[in-house]
């Protein structure tokens, strides 16, 4: 279609269906214009510089002389047909790390729940410690194959991946944190040091010359949490996550690797 695009006649229908349609380019012309798309197509119209988007049927009215290039994907017959100038953006590496990352942040504030609750309840304690060692890495290793298969063409170096996990595992240690600061502003008021302080005194009870030495280190430990603010605690905690959770992205990353597509 040419840019100026006169037809030189009253009024004028046409009709395609998906097969016969080609988006036109940018292009203008003298006479008002309606379009009608009338299934779940994919559509992007830029008209005098302004983008609209949909993925509805829509019926659309341009004026004269407004300068307009339409673009339309049917879902089903075109799957990755786009043009040069209209391509979808594509997510940027960030977006898909904190897509993901705000994805394990919710598994991590559920597994998080369980730990003061198995203050009282020991199966809960142990349910907890169960997801933290066991299911966090199996999902953090499913999110980053989701990602090198969904978002990657199933090929992913090792870099690619540790980088996409460790980010991952940020902003996911990011978002459990606001949990964290609300439990400890508002919900604990001493719950878990003193369960723990409980805990040591009975262990102090029947403690050996052996374990003595041990216990009094976990005492002095339990003294220092017990003076932190509930902000100080965040801090630690999240500075633990982003460690221990940057080691974990190297297995994990090796395992995606290693099981990618060979271009």
């Amino acid at each position: 279609m040419p840019f100026y695009d006169d037809r030189q006649t009253d009024y004028l229908v046409q009709s395609y269906n998906h097969t016969e349609f080609a988006p036109p380019g940018m292009h203008i012309h003298p006479h008002y214009e309606i379009m009608m798309i009338l299934d779940d197509s994919k559509s992007r119209i830029l008209i005098n510089g302004s983008k609209v988007y949909t993925e509805r049927p829509y019926v659309a009215i341009f004026s004269p002389f407004f300068i307009r290039a339409i673009n339309i994907k049917a879902v089903f017959l075109y799957p990755s047909y786009y043009n040069n100038d209209m391509t979808e953006k594509k997510r940027t590496f960030q977006e898909d790390a904190m897509r993901y990352g705000t994805l394990m942040g919710i598994f991590w504030t559920l597994k998080f729940i369980l730990f003061p609750l198995g203050m009282n309840t020991p199966f809960l304690l142990v349910a907890f410690f169960a997801l933290t060692v066991i299911g966090v890495p199996v999902l953090g290793y499913r999110f980053l194959r989701q990602y090198r298969d969904r978002d990657c063409q199933g090929t992913l170096s090792f870099s690619r991946g540790f980088l996409f996990t460790a980010f991952m595992y940020m902003f996911a240690a990011l978002f459990v944190t606001i949990a964290h600061y609300i439990y400890f502003k508002y919900m604990d008021n001493g719950l878990i040091v003193g369960t723990y302080q409980e805990m040591l005194t009975q262990m102090n009870e029947l403690a050996t010359p052996e374990t003595k030495a041990s216990i009094d280190q976990f005492q002095q430990a339990l003294d220092v949490i017990s003076t932190l603010s509930p902000l100080e605690i965040c801090i630690q905690l999240i500075t633990q996550n982003i460690f221990y959770c940057t080691l974990l992205a190297l297995p994990t990353a090796l395992l995606a690797t290693r099981n990618s597509k060979k271009e």
